[in-house]
Order: C-alpha cells, then sequence, then structure tokens
C-alpha cells in the first residue's frame, strides 16, 4: 500500500474533483513549510497528525507543488487546488 499526498482539483462553480496528481516527492514536512503550517490539525477539538487534514491552496503557491507531481502538470486558473494524504 502506498501512503502519499495528493494534489486535488477542484471546479471552482460546481465545486466537484476534476482531476488529482500524485506527488510521492511530497514530504510532511516540506508541505508544512510550503503552506506554514503547525504539527498537527485540530478536527472536531481533536489534535491528529497533518496527515488526516486536507489543505487549500493559495492561488500563488499551486505552482510549487509541480516539482513533486508524478507526471506533466499545468496549472489551470479556473480550478480551485487542495492537498490531501491517501492510502494508494
Amino acid at each position: 500500500m502506498n501512503r502519499m499526498w495528493y494534489l486535488e482539483a477542484f471546479d471552482r462553480e460546481s465545486e466537484l474533483q476534476v482531476r488529482d496528481y500524485a506527488m510521492p516527492g511530497l514530504t510532511t514536512a516540506i508541505l508544512k513549510n510550503l503552506l506554514n503550517l503547525g504539527e498537527a490539525v485540530e478536527i472536531g477539538g481533536v489534535k491528529y497528525p497533518l496527515e488526516a487534514g486536507g489543505y487549500d491552496i493559495p492561488p500563488e503557491t499551486t505552482p510549487s507543488f509541480a516539482e513533486y507531481i508524478d507526471g506533466p502538470f499545468k496549472v489551470d486558473d479556473s480550478l480551485d487546488y487542495q492537498v490531501g494524504f491517501y492510502d494508494e
């Protein structure tokens, strides 16, 4: 089983996910630096590891994720991006 971060692309109008991109080279430490995250995420008053959360990507930060994507990637300004951690 592979566990890794994925960049997810969502249609701004429908809010439906339209694509995802595996990021095998992205570590949690790198993600913390890119998004200025703390050590944990709080969900319902309980602290969990960062891998338990999903994170919105600011438009100006999205290109920074390209080097971690497994395959071709081009930022589409009509989409919103998030990053999440999943088992494959």
